[in-house]
């Protein structure tokens, strides 16, 4: 059974552009002939590179002891047991063009306020929608797994 859930597509697009925004912000950078100039750019590109290498892990992760959730800023990790669903929100009556459908995770933190975790790595719009969304199919995967978790901790 699938485990993890990733958008190649967007993926690699993004390993694509920041790759090039990191290769003119180091060129820049390294023939900057201003020192405070140049220190901003390299900066800024190794943010890039950063954002590169971290491109292709954006997605999301079903283990052991919950969901692992990777954004370009951020990993969000959430225990099987504080999740209370795992469902698809969409985006409201916007013409079907353009309607935006998110899988997020309801989840109770500590003080027992629900959260909510969009899964904006698997969001899509309506253009060019496949009949299963990627991100449908990270719900009813993950829903499984949520299933099978509190089936053996119950």
């Amino acid at each position: 059974m699938k485990t993890a859930w990733r958008s190649w597509f967007w993926n690699i697009s993004l390993i694509f552009v920041m790759t090039v925004a990191a290769a003119i912000c180091t060129g820049v950078a390294l023939s900057e002939v201003n020192s405070f100039a140049a220190v901003g750019f390299g900066v800024v590109s190794v943010i890039f590179w950063v954002g590169a290498i971290r491109a292709p892990m954006l997605g999301v992760v079903a283990k052991s002891h919950g969901v692992v959730v990777r954004e370009l800023m951020r990993t969000t990790t959430v225990d099987w047991g504080k999740i209370n669903r795992i469902e698809i929100t969409y985006g409201g009556n916007a013409p079907i063009l353009t309607v935006s459908n998110i899988p997020v995770i309801l989840w109770q933190r500590p003080n027992g306020e629900e959260a909510t975790l969009e899964l904006n790595a698997l969001g899509s719009y309506g253009i060019l929608r496949r009949r299963n969304p990627l991100g449908q199919q990270a719900v009813d995967g993950l829903n499984v797994y949520l299933g099978k978790w509190r089936s053996a901790n119950d």
